[in-house]
């Protein structure tokens, strides 16, 4: 009867997993580890914006605070966005990732990149305080909304931003606050229909350098489970289904 029980088991988990609903997908997920120190990220690529700052550069480096393995590091800021099929049709997701700079400076994001000279911006002020949305017209920066939120530099914080339709929604909490986000209020949140779709990154800073780590794109929360404790993505639904 032992060995029946050994056997029943792992069937009843298999049917389990089998008959899991099916949500949505990981559109894009990128921890870093395997790529090599030093080097540039295997799953990024600079897009031709002039936004571009000629001295910015992207490398595999180690995590400066030595908890979570490789990351990358982003010194001044670029256009840098994942090299996946599908990404220029984007519209509606959920994005998270960790993130750090060294400098009051103005680090921030590039999303619904309709063209390299037309998207939308999120970015943290150089007061350490004072968050804001834009969008990037060709050349012509227009601020839509501004909020207050508190952060440090040389601090890991794990950012989700939020795109449905026109609502968008940035949400912010410490890499090791393992509080889920739907259990967080927004830190600063808009409506703004200008650009329908398109690829997402950034996140560079100027002046200064910034790290990113465990980039995730997902169309549904229950496709991500969460971060580990050594501070890398974990196991999702999508790998769990997938397998």
């Amino acid at each position: 009867m032992l060995g029946s029980k050994h056997w029943i088991v792992p069937a009843v988990s298999l049917l389990l997993i089998i008959s899991l609903p099916a949500f949505g997908k990981i559109l894009f997920e990128e921890d870093f580890e395997g790529d090599t120190i030093g080097a540039k990220p295997a799953n990024f690529k600079k897009l031709d914006s002039p936004v571009n700052r000629a001295v910015a550069t992207i490398e595999v480096v180690k995590d400066p605070d030595g908890k979570s393995g490789k990351t990358a590091n982003m010194f001044n800021f670029a256009l840098y966005v994942p090299k996946v099929a599908g990404s220029d049709d984007w519209t509606d997701w959920y994005w998270e990732w960790d993130w750090r700079w060294d400098t009051a400076g103005y680090p921030g994001n590039a999303y619904r990149i309709e063209d390299p000279s037309n998207w939308f911006h999120f970015s943290p002020r150089p007061d350490g305080i004072s968050l804001q949305f834009y969008h990037y017209a060709n050349a012509n920066w227009v601020l839509t909304a501004e909020a207050q939120f508190p952060l440090e530099i040389d601090t890991w914080y794990r950012f989700q931003q939020i795109m449905q339709g026109d609502h968008h929604i940035v949400k912010i909490k410490e890499r090791d606050d393992d509080t889920p986000f739907d259990k967080i209020d927004p830190a600063i949140e808009q409506k703004d229909k200008t650009y329908k779709k398109g690829s997402l990154g950034g996140l560079g800073t100027d002046p200064g350098s910034t790290w990113v780590d465990n980039f995730i794109v997902y169309e549904d929360p229950k496709d991500i489970l969460a971060v580990d404790s050594n501070g890398k993505l974990a196991v999702t639904w999508g790998k769990l289904k997938g397998e």
